[in-house]
């Protein structure tokens, strides 16, 4: 499966620093071919302590993919034979158990952090890891993922773990409502903020070429649905120098609608052959 990444991230018209951390990480492996890991952080607390939980985040993440995968890649392929599907499912539920244990460890270590410090501090994470044209994704706070095959309609594959959120699926507010809500940045899961974190996990088959896109909120407030499935679709197609391109342009768009907050967009593109 062939892999096209693009990072696009600005600080905003608003804030002096960008709290949010991204990273995207590729690699081959004999057994399982391509892999590739994703991910955004859009970090919060005061001057020098959101950036900080995002960052740490990030690099919990990336050591992981650098260090305890691979360990894990080379003992599937001792252990069962690829050539069973059923032997490769097995692995992505191994991961999903591998990155609840990299979420408690990042989450104790910024907890850690700000009570050494006597500040507050904490992110929100949103991953994609792509492997053996399979997926899982994983979610903490109100930063998405939307993915588009060519032949669907794009749709969102994360659930915002927010308060107004949890309003609208309680049916006590629309998604218009929300969009102005005060409580649209209060979010009921956060790493580094309390003991416990429950992310969101979700997997599936890439079964056609299909492009993900990863954002922290700054990105998705204030683009329309027909916006974002466009910018997925573009990117099947668009070169990587391209799709760059459409991101910078649409960090542009949303500069000149007033966003405060940092804005940071990743788009993963992944071509079956």
């Amino acid at each position: 499966m062939k892999i096209k990444a693009v990072i696009a991230t600005d600080k905003g018209i608003v804030k002096s620093v960008n709290q949010d951390a991204t990273m995207v990480k590729v690699a081959n492996s004999k057994e399982y071919g391509r892999v590739a890991l994703a991910a955004i952080c859009d970090g919060m607390g005061g001057l020098e302590s959101g950036e900080v939980a995002s960052s740490m985040m990030i690099k919990v993440l990336s050591n992981w993919f650098e260090e305890t995968l691979p360990k894990l890649l080379v003992a599937g392929g001792d252990t069962a034979r690829l050539d069973n599907d059923a032997s490769k499912e097995d692995i992505t539920n191994t991961i999903i158990r591998q990155l609840i244990e990299v979420v408690d460890y990042a989450n104790d270590s910024i907890v850690a952090y700000g009570k050494d410090r006597g500040i507050e501090l904490g992110t929100t994470v949103v991953a994609f890891l792509s492997i053996d044209k399979k997926f899982v994704i994983m979610n903490v706070g109100d930063s998405r993922i939307y993915s588009k095959s060519y032949d669907k309609d794009s749709v969102c594959i994360t659930h915002d773990q927010s308060v107004v959120q949890k309003m609208i699926d309680e049916g006590k507010m629309t998604k218009e409502e929300a969009a102005n809500s005060d409580k649209k940045s209060i979010l009921l899961q956060c790493v580094g903020v309390g003991n416990v974190v429950v992310p969101e996990f979700k997997k599936g088959y890439i079964s056609l070429d299909t492009s993900f896109l990863l954002c922290s909120d700054g990105f998705w407030r204030l683009l329309d649905n027909k916006e974002i499935d466009a910018a997925l679709k573009e990117a099947i197609s668009y070169d990587e120098e391209k799709i760059n391109h459409k991101l910078n342009d649409m960090i542009y768009t949303l500069k000149n609608r007033n966003e405060t907050d940092n804005i940071s967009a990743i788009m993963i593109t992944c071509i079956v052959e």
